[in-house]
């Protein structure tokens, strides 16, 4: 080849090579505003556990101690619930779906305000579910058959 073809071609791969790393470092994306994220958050917030718990109290027409009582949990702890911060344990949420005698959609809306799921790979999960779905909400019979099924009981 010729001197003066490899020095164009040098001269060639030199100017677009460095092209392209200037491509490759140049951002593919650009951040959102923050009234963009303020807006998502705005139209994307789902209430908190508290306000979800209280809303199917009221709806239930039950009084809190009516539901803290049926669910096994004292004064002082559900006094906390009140705290729009709090963050009640599964087995908690649990309790308290079951008190207020929920169904399934409104059991997963519960759940999920505290961040959980009923899960179809947890076989405590499917027994809960199971006597929900048959409408049996006695937390005897669902702890009997927990422990019938060696499963973590929902009582503290």
């Amino acid at each position: 080849m010729h001197t003066e073809f490899l020095k164009e071609l040098e001269q060639y791969l030199q100017d677009h090579l460095h092209r392209e790393y200037q491509v490759i470092e140049a951002p593919l994306y650009s951040y959102p505003s923050y009234e963009e994220m303020d807006n998502f958050l705005k139209k994307n917030k789902q209430p908190v556990f508290s306000e979800t718990l209280f809303r199917f109290i009221e709806e239930k027409k039950l009084t809190d101690a009516e539901v803290y009582k049926k669910a096994g949990i004292d004064r002082r702890h559900f006094s906390k619930i009140r705290n729009p911060e709090y963050k009640p344990r599964k087995k908690t949420a649990l309790l308290l779906a079951l008190a207020l005698e929920l169904t399934a959609d409104e059991t997963d809306a519960l759940l999920s305000s505290a961040g959980y799921s009923l899960s179809g790979s947890s076989r405590r999960d499917l027994i809960v579910q199971f006597f929900m779905k048959q409408g049996i909400y006695d937390l005897n019979e669902i702890e009997e058959a927990l422990a019938i099924h060696m499963e973590e009981g929902l009582r503290f």
